[in-house]
């Protein structure tokens, strides 16, 4: 992973590649911190732990769990830079906004499935399918902050 935001911090190749370096770098340093938030700081516990009942966080959250809410809603925050940067790297070209989209997506969910599956093999955290989700989501709603700044970004470009 690292090595291929090096390539697009120091390769960009064409009009296209406008933010590009930025985007590598945003991704590269989120990805440190995601790892330290995730996996580095949390308590090493004895067994893995493990909830695989789905949506059961969203229950017991409309059930009056304040803590819950406040850890379903930091999983979309936690992916947000996920969808508004991915998509700066994976654009290319003509490249189809479902296909960035779809790609973006695929990304964020793939992030999410490592950092979950690595706290329960490194037994550092709950592995979850809840967090998978809300992470996911996360990324969905970064990529539409990603296509309404680059909306306004385009308009802004052609009044120039």
């Amino acid at each position: 992973m690292a090595a291929f935001f090096a390539v697009q911090i120091f390769y960009p190749k064409n009009k296209y590649s406008k933010g590009k370096p930025f985007a590598a770098a945003g991704l590269s340093i989120y990805g440190y911190l995601l790892y330290l938030y995730t996996i580095a700081f949390r308590p090493r516990y004895s067994s893995p732990q493990y909830e695989l009942t789905f949506l059961w966080s969203y229950k017991r959250a409309l059930n009056g769990s304040a803590y819950l809410w406040i850890e379903i809603i930091l999983n979309y925050i936690l992916f947000l830079p996920v969808g508004m940067l991915a998509p700066i790297l994976i654009r290319h070209g003509k490249r189809r906004k479902k296909k960035v989209f779809a790609l973006t997506m695929l990304t964020g969910f793939f992030i999410s499935l490592t950092v979950e599956l690595s706290q329960l093999i490194l037994q550092r955290g709950l592995m979850e399918w809840d967090d998978l989700l809300g992470n996911v989501l996360g990324t969905f709603l970064g990529y539409g902050i990603y296509l309404g700044v680059d909306t306004v970004w385009q308009h802004c470009m052609k009044l120039k």
